[in-house]
């Protein structure tokens, strides 16, 4: 009996036969897409560790060692690029016009054309976490750790807010110049400051009083990553380990969801196997995206706290996640499309997904 061949495998052509595999329709000659996968963005050499949507959701940002890239979600194409400044964390500005970017040198990038327009120095170690504030008057920075994503330094300020202005910055004044930072986020208004770092805890600094006004504790490892709802209502973290040689049994693996009002913790996300090194709440509100090292991505109700969906993990051990970074991953503006740094559709790409599909739990290859 003979069936029809729509599809045939072939192996990538820098790849031997333990690689990805990559299909193509013998009738269009076009390579063929998972379920519910828009587009795969080729062009880096070394692993994608950020991702940014731009506020329209018409283009998104990429950074690695190997360069920032700017690219069109609609034609999936490169717009520019500067492969001579590598970058590990990338943010688009409220307005679009700005992409920034860092590694220990902070990068402020025309979107239009990718011009440099200013760069802020300072930092003696790498910089891990990166945000900027919604009237794009301040860039907050954190830095330290150890291994591939920092390394332990003297006298550098781990926490510093750039005024963009005048290209100073200030740190809080009580930060343990000893505590790493790995991740911040801007409260939508701007007013307030959320550091995550080494310790476990959350801080949430007031920019107006220049004082902490809420403490967040509970996780029991370093904090990787902490996101605001839309509206301002919650905040979201993450936790694990940033060295991938030290995971182990002991580490907190969870998200965890706070008042960002009262600081109360409203509920516990428990489920991944390894550390969670990112997080994206869905423009509605209503549900988080939480991406692990355990090899998959794993959608969450927000009010109930409880799971929805899993995706990323394929047979054969490969998957559509990068785990091998604390990679970001990003939703468009309007909620339909997420961006994920991914290895098991060749290596070093961004995989620009159907949000819908993870809805129905469609999201590997």
């Amino acid at each position: 009996m003979h069936f029809p061949v729509s599809c045939v495998g072939i192996e990538d052509e820098d790849r031997v036969s333990a690689g990805p595999i990559r299909r193509w329709s013998l009738q269009s000659g076009d390579e063929c897409m998972a379920s519910g996968l828009r587009t795969v963005l080729r062009g880096h050499a070394k692993p994608v560790r950020g991702v940014a949507f731009s506020p329209d959701g018409h283009r998104i940002a990429t950074c690695a060692t190997d360069g920032i890239r700017l690219w069109s979600v609609a034609a999936g194409c490169e717009i520019w690029s500067r492969p001579e400044e590598p970058g590990l964390r990338v943010v688009f500005s409220a307005d679009g016009r700005w992409v920034v970017s860092a590694e220990k040198e902070i990068r402020i990038y025309s979107a239009e054309t990718g011009e440099v327009l200013s760069v802020f120095a300072g930092h003696k170690e790498f910089v891990n976490s990166l945000a900027i504030s919604p009237d794009k008057t301040r860039i907050a920075s954190g830095s330290g750790g150890s291994g591939e994503y920092g390394f332990v330094g003297d006298g550098d300020s781990r926490l510093r807010i750039w005024e963009l202005s005048t290209g100073e910055w200030a740190s809080y004044r009580d930060w343990n110049p000893m505590t790493a930072v790995y991740a911040l986020a801007f409260s939508p208004d701007g007013h307030q400051l959320a550091i995550g770092s080494s310790d476990g805890i959350v801080r949430l600094l007031d920019l107006r009083l220049q004082e902490v006004v809420l403490t967040l504790r509970g996780h029991e490892s370093e904090i990787t990553n902490v996101v605001f709802s839309p509206d301002g209502r919650r905040i979201a973290t993450a936790s694990g380990q940033h060295d991938p040689h030290l995971c182990g049994s002991h580490v907190d693996n969870t998200v965890r969801i706070w008042d960002a009002e009262t600081g109360v913790q409203s509920a516990v996300l428990r489920g991944h196997e390894n550390t969670v090194s990112s997080l994206a709440f869905w423009p509605a509100g209503a549900e988080v995206l939480s991406g692990s090292w355990d090899h998959t991505v794993r959608l969450w109700a927000v009010e109930r706290g409880e799971l929805l969906a899993i995706g990323g993990t394929r047979h054969r051990g490969d998957s559509v996640v990068n785990t091998e970074t604390l990679a970001d991953l990003a939703f468009s503006s309007d909620g339909t499309v997420v961006a994920i740094p991914c290895t098991g559709l060749g290596a070093n790409t961004v995989c620009l997904w159907d949000f819908s599909s993870l809805r129905n739990s469609d999201f590997s290859a």
